[in-house]
């Protein structure tokens, strides 16, 4: 029910002067209680964050928008007034697909809680949150009505997953086999281009090939511009979000940790194993990189506090070297004019970002860099692991050096001291030394007085 205005019902003994005075300034105080309430409105949606979203649905135990709830009710109204109408079997059916609503609006619910608590959580891969699909995914967790009922092509009375709720989104599959159909046709006509610019052509036939590439670059521009939708099942739209791969991050953990623990652990008299570098590759080969997401090796702290994006950019900036140039990659002058984008001849941030990406783009390029990164983190481990080894258990144990262990087993006539015997003897030894340089240190004193007490005779005469 609309808000009525409180322009109804105004007093009729009112002079009409008045009247309209009085009810224009009762009007305009409505109209700007409205506006105030609307522009409220705004500034939530303006000031809307997946932060402060996610945790509104975490407090609220993940409750439906309210805009989503009326949807579900004008969809169950209009299947009561079916099941009230129909015969037997239509209110069979009518039921079933009440039942059907009500289950997926409670997964719905239970999925976007899911989702609230995981972006809190950090457990959303950073490849998948800096994807326009990953930005699409998050936006459902507005307050917005986003669920949609499946419907059957026209002419279709039956088709998959028909009377479902799903949710309509930008069908970036099309999109991407669009793009692909775009950049060969643009491919084939700049070759053709070019054969024209050197007067290879002579058909008419290639021309007419050059307009049909033409149009079906147009067409594909078109398409794509035009943002195309596609209606999603709940589980197509779960299969969309990417996890940080706790998996591959746990494996290259346990394998850092056992190679900084051996390595620590060894005995200090041992001379140090060299680093196996051919089985360490193997290692992160198989147990990380072969059944890891791709996505999120490249972009999440697979690495404590460390990622592949952020030391590949590193690398390729020369971040801890001061700024590289093109000179220092082997880039020519004839390359720089062509490809440098502020032609400075030097790396900015955007330049170092499209190279990362040039090598993130190529898998098989991108794996082969990130094994020798994991690899080299592996080693530097090891590295730590003997530097923060414990000490030699013989130094710790003895106080006396080696010399000082082998002379105090033996007399001075070279006669062998049992241990038992020697502290006893090495007692009295001690005491004979003491009382030796005692004697001396005095006999030293004595001296001295006698030569002081000559020197002082000698100047008195």
């Amino acid at each position: 029910m609309s808000k009525s205005s409180p322009l109804k019902g105004a007093d009729p003994v009112l002079a009409r002067g008045a009247y309209d005075a009085a009810g224009n300034q009762v009007y305009q105080g409505w109209i700007h209680k409205q506006h105030q309430s609307l522009m409220a409105i705004a500034d939530e949606l303006k000031s809307w964050d997946v932060g402060s979203g996610a945790q509104r649905i975490i407090d609220s135990g993940g409750a439906l928008p309210t805009s989503e709830i009326g949807g579900m009710r004008d969809q169950a109204g209009i299947g009561k007034q079916k099941y009230l109408d129909g015969n037997s079997r239509q209110k069979e059916e009518e039921m079933a697909q009440l039942q059907k609503m009500k289950q997926q609006s409670d997964q719905y619910a239970q999925w976007r809680l899911g989702l609230s608590t995981d972006y809190i959580n950090g457990n959303l891969s950073e490849g998948f949150l800096r994807t326009q699909q990953g930005k699409d995914v998050l936006e459902i967790l507005k307050d917005k009505k986003r669920l949609t009922k499946k419907k059957c092509p026209d002419g279709t009375d039956d088709c998959e997953n028909k009377g479902d709720f799903g949710i309509m989104m930008t069908d970036y599959t099309a999109i991407n086999n669009a793009r692909t159909e775009l950049n060969q046709a643009q491919a084939k006509l700049k070759n053709l281009e070019n054969l024209d610019d050197k007067g290879l052509l002579y058909t008419q036939d290639h021309y007419d090939e050059m307009g049909k590439l033409q149009s079906k670059i147009d067409e594909m521009n078109t398409f794509i511009k035009s943002n195309p939708q596609k209606w999603n099942s709940l589980q197509q739209v779960n299969s969309m979000v990417k996890m940080v791969d706790a998996t591959a991050k746990k494996n290259l953990e346990d394998a850092r940790s056992a190679i900084y623990n051996k390595a620590k652990n060894s005995l200090p008299e041992e001379t140090p194993g060299e680093f196996d570098f051919e089985k360490a590759s193997d290692i992160v080969n198989g147990s990380v990189l072969a059944s890891g997401e791709y996505q999120s090796l490249v972009y999440d702290e697979i690495i404590p506090l460390r990622t592949f994006h952020g030391d590949l950019k590193e690398a390729i900036g020369g971040f801890n070297e001061g700024r590289r140039t093109y000179a220092d990659l082997g880039v020519t002058e004839e390359m720089i004019l062509q490809g440098d984008l502020n032609l400075d001849g030097e790396l900015s941030d955007d330049e170092i970002e499209n190279i990362a990406q040039a090598v993130i783009s190529n898998e098989e390029l991108g794996k082969k860099e990130m094994s020798e990164w994991m690899v080299q983190y592996l080693h530097n481990q090891h590295q730590k692991g003997l530097k923060d080894k414990r000490g030699s258990v013989i130094e710790d144990e003895d106080t006396e050096t080696t010399s000082e262990v082998v002379n105090n087993a033996f007399d001075k006539n070279g006669n062998y001291i049992p241990q038992s015997q020697r502290s006893e003897n090495q007692d009295e030894s001690q005491s004979q030394k003491t009382q030796e340089t005692k004697e001396e240190i005095t006999e030293i004193r004595e001296n001295e007085n006698e030569d002081k007490d000559e020197d002082e005779d000698e100047d008195e005469a």
